[in-house]
């Protein structure tokens, strides 16, 4: 009998319980593989426990404390929208090896076989992301996000519920993409973008850094003004 895999989620508010329920939903109602563990989380205030699941330890210990246990992994949700560039730097000074840092993917979503995910990713209910795509490393779809053939999402690429990205797009690293947008296809978007909820994306985006929105999705002003 194949054991489950048990999940820590580095964050305890926002999506990062929408996670923890999703890994739950997985487990109890679709027999996955995979079991919600508790939350690795800096915030004592929220108490000892948070929607029904433990906070287990502060984030900086989270790996010393269950390295030997190689059932245990994790995945990083502490997400902000204007702060993608430093989520990326604090996943990489908790110093976790690749293998340890878990891929979930919700029964409900649907995944070619030619797609191609990388580590500590999430593909949350009712996502589809379709032939050949490539996928990064810690990426977060929301609920309803749809991914075209043949796109590229980098490390670090978050997608707001209901996002549509077209065919051979290619979305740089540590973008985020809001609620509701599209982008259209054979769009590049440069790395550190922000487009805001409800954008329609149909010209090439070029200098990273910067903030889009609007239909069509125009300059706003840089990230950090």
């Amino acid at each position: 009998m194949a054991t489950k895999t048990k999940v820590i989620i580095f964050g305890g508010i926002g999506t990062a319980i929408n996670i923890a329920e999703g890994i739950f939903d997985a487990s109890v109602n679709y027999n996955a593989k995979v079991e919600m563990l508790g939350f690795a989380f800096d915030a004592p205030e929220y108490g000892k426990e948070i929607n029904g699941f433990p906070v287990l330890c502060g984030t900086k210990e989270a790996y010393k404390k269950y390295e030997k246990f190689s059932d245990v992994k994790f995945i990083f949700q502490m997400n902000h929208h204007y702060k993608m560039e430093e989520r990326a730097a604090l996943v990489k000074s908790y110093q976790i090896p690749g293998d340890r840092w878990y891929t979930f993917i919700h029964p409900t979503a649907f995944i070619s076989r030619s797609v191609k995910i990388g580590f500590g990713t999430v593909v949350y209910t009712h996502c589809a992301i379709h032939s050949n795509a490539v996928i990064g490393n810690h990426c977060t779809f929301s609920a309803l996000t749809t991914i075209g053939h043949d796109t590229v999402l980098n490390n670090h690429v978050y997608t707001g519920p209901h996002v549509c990205v077209g065919s051979n797009v290619v979305i740089g690293k540590c973008s985020f993409i809001g609620l509701n947008t599209s982008v259209a296809n054979n769009i590049s978007i440069a790395p550190n973008s922000l487009i805001g909820h409800g954008s329609t994306v149909t010209k090439n985006i070029s200098d990273s850094g910067k903030i889009y929105i609007g239909s069509p999705a125009k300059l706003l002003k840089n990230i950090i003004s």
